[in-house]
Formats: structure tokens, sequence, C-alpha cells
């Protein structure tokens, strides 16, 4: 049986000087890769923030892992956070800490902190990182950067993944290996993947639904 990750009933979002999302309605099921293409400017990080309970003015109804966020309390917004992971477009890495440090804080805010060394190292391994572990996040390349964002999502197995551009970043064999990485939890674990890009990456991933943010709204 089917079960709702994501639900939007005549959902609309905006901030105060910009409408972002008008008269939603859409259902993302457990284990679909959802792509959202479009330029710039067209809302695809305004409507992750939306899933993540960034704030922003909310009406209609959405619903994100069960947790009802128009509108949703603290403690639940802290335990909806906890199943989410999210690799953003600008990173919010921080610069002057290692691999290592970076990864544990992640570890630390999704309360998994046991034998956090072991996940760290097998998480590096399967992005071919695992020599970077001691490098501060300034030292290493912007495509690092956002293997490293994309690791800090995964680590702490999350029930929702959301990739904001990052596979826009990344070299071939890099993104590759991203995706054979997020296809295997999505099969193992049943996670829920919805990624953005400027271009489609769909033909590259195996049963991807792809739409395209505009007006406002999705069309496929």
């Amino acid at each position: 049986m089917s079960k709702h990750i994501i639900q939007a009933i005549n959902f609309n979002a905006s901030y105060p000087d910009k409408e972002l999302i008008s008269g939603l309605n859409w259902t993302v099921e457990e284990q679909d890769w959802i792509e959202l293409t479009g330029p710039n400017g067209t809302g695809k990080t305004s409507l992750f923030n939306a899933f993540y309970g960034m704030p922003m003015s909310l009406n209609g109804q959405l619903s994100v892992l069960d947790f009802s966020l128009n509108p949703i309390s603290k403690e639940d917004l802290s335990a909806l956070r906890r199943k989410i992971g999210y690799a953003r477009q600008n990173l919010q890495l921080i610069s002057e800490k290692t691999v290592r440090a970076n990864l544990v804080m992640a570890l630390h805010a999704a309360d998994r902190i046991q034998d956090f060394d072991a996940q760290i190292q097998w998480i590096l391994n399967a992005l071919g990182i695992a020599d970077k572990i001691k490098y501060t996040l300034n030292m290493l390349s912007q495509g690092e950067q956002h293997l490293i964002a994309i690791a800090r999502a995964l680590i702490h197995k999350p029930k929702l993944l959301l990739i904001d551009q990052s596979l826009d970043y990344l070299d071939d064999a890099s993104r590759n290996t991203v995706i054979q990485l997020v296809q295997n939890a999505r099969e193992t674990d049943r996670l829920t993947i919805i990624s953005s890009a400027l271009n489609s990456w769909a033909n590259e991933i195996n049963n991807c639904k792809s739409f395209k943010l505009e007006n406002g709204g999705l069309s496929d």
C-alpha cells in the first residue's frame, strides 16, 4: 500500500514581497524520486524550504511525513527535521571545520550519535572521498563541498531526502556515484527523494518522475 510522504491540497506559499506557490495539489509517495526542474527564481528552493518548515506564509494544507505544517509546533518541527536530509544549494557547511566535524554535527542534530565514526567512514567511502576526512571545508573544491552536503543529508538515514541542485555541481563520475548511493537507500531504507536541477538528470535515474516548476505550479 502506498504511503503519502508529502501531500499538498490547495497549497499556497509566499514571502511578503513574492508569491511562490499557488493552488498546488500534489502527492509524493514513499520511495518516489521526484525531480523539479526550472530556471533560477522559479521557487524550487522555496518549495524545499516549505517542506522543511522554514518561515514563510502558508495557506491551504501541507503534510510532510504525517506532520501538518500549517501550522506546526516547535516540538513537531524538530521531530520532522530529524527525519529529513536536506542538501542545500547554498551548502550551509562550516567552512573552517573539518569534513568529520561537519558530519558529527549532523549526527548530533539528528540524535544519531552512536558509533558515528563508523557511519562517517562508511558514507565517505561510498562517495569516494574518505581521504578528505581531515580536510577543512575551505580546502575542498565546490564539487567536493556538495558531496559533503549530500553526505551530511544522508548520514542519519532520513525518510525524506531533499537535494537542491547539488547534482548540477558534480562531475559525471561523482554524480553517478551519488545517484547509485541514493538509489540503494531508496531500495533498502524506503527513502523518498526530491531533487532539483537547472537541467534534467531524470534519464540517469531509475523510475524518476520529472516536473517543471513555473508560474507557481508544477507541470510534467
